[in-house]
């Protein structure tokens, strides 16, 4: 099995139901929730990608025929990671985001998102916006796959690892 569903399989093995114990950078402990949607086709993806013009890297599609869209760590208040579903990937592209950035979730007003233009050459196509600046140019260009950013995510329960310096 290969690493991103090594790490998603991980996650749900230690849920009950579907909490899952967190603790923040203070060292508060509360209850989260992962949920997971039904999966989606390899063939429904490839269609809704070439319908928008757009390229998805091979790991993101393998984690939406994992399941299509999810929230992971959503606390009591809402917070966590939301990534979308195909259709509302379609909802939330807004006017002002690029036309080959594709938002694929997000966190506390922020955007994750993939720079379809960067998914041929596999690396700097994960991308980071904070809501406060605009989108003429990434908060953060990851230079890591998709299979290693949700890796990363899961490992440290959304507790925000792109914002550390070392």
């Amino acid at each position: 099995m290969d690493k991103l569903l090594s790490n998603l399989n991980s996650l749900k093995s230690i849920l009950d139901g579907n909490r899952i114990l967190q603790y923040n950078a203070n060292g508060i402990i509360y209850q989260t929730e992962c949920i997971f949607n039904p999966p989606v086709s390899l063939e429904e993806i490839e269609s809704y990608a070439s319908q928008n013009g757009w390229l998805f890297p091979e790991q993101y599609k393998q984690f939406l025929q994992f399941s299509n869209g999810a929230f992971l760590f959503k606390d009591q208040y809402g917070s966590g990671v939301e990534f979308f579903s195909l259709s509302k990937i379609a909802e939330c592209h807004f006017d002002f985001i690029p036309d080959h950035w594709i938002p694929i979730a997000y966190y506390i007003g922020d955007f994750f998102l993939i720079d379809s233009s960067k998914v041929k050459e596999n690396k700097g196509y994960l991308l980071f916006q904070n809501h406060e600046q605009g989108f003429e140019t990434p908060t953060i260009r990851f230079n890591i796959d998709f299979a290693t950013w949700i890796e990363r995510l899961i490992i440290t329960r959304a507790n925000a690892f792109w914002n550390w310096n070392n």
